[in-house]
């Protein structure tokens, strides 16, 4: 990158606007959930606004932590369709068993939202596939 094209970079990231941040969520707190709450929070002009989890005790785990790291506390959740309500949230990552990506992803577009939602990996061996 050119010393005049790092220059726009950084002049305008120092002017980004309050409509230049993605407000996203967090869906599923336990492994990869939390994963990608690190994840969000590594990444400039976004902001957690809201975590999801069926577990209360995991939910008020995470929005403390969330909180103690980036001064924030976001809101909380159990059930994923009252989030989806929230017409302020942009975006929102899954991290739930299997079986509820696909319905949660509809939802999601539904709901106007963009939607970060990593598939199950399947592998099968050579074996196996004959």
């Amino acid at each position: 990158m050119s010393s005049a094209a790092a220059g726009a970079t950084a002049a305008s990231r120092a002017h980004a606007s309050v409509n230049d941040t993605v407000r996203v969520a967090c869906v599923g707190l336990r492994g990869r959930g939390n994963d990608n709450i690190k994840g969000w929070e590594a990444q400039p002009n976004v902001e957690i606004v809201a975590l999801v989890d069926v577990d209360q005790s995991i939910l008020d785990t995470r929005l403390k932590e969330v909180e103690s790291k980036t001064g924030k506390r976001p809101k909380g959740y159990t059930d994923v369709r009252k989030m989806l309500e929230d017409k302020s949230i942009d975006a929102f990552s899954i991290a739930t068993p299997n079986h509820w990506h696909a319905l949660m992803t509809i939802w999601g577009c539904q709901a106007g939202k963009d939607v970060y939602c990593e598939k199950p990996r399947l592998t099968i061996s050579s074996r196996r596939s004959r």
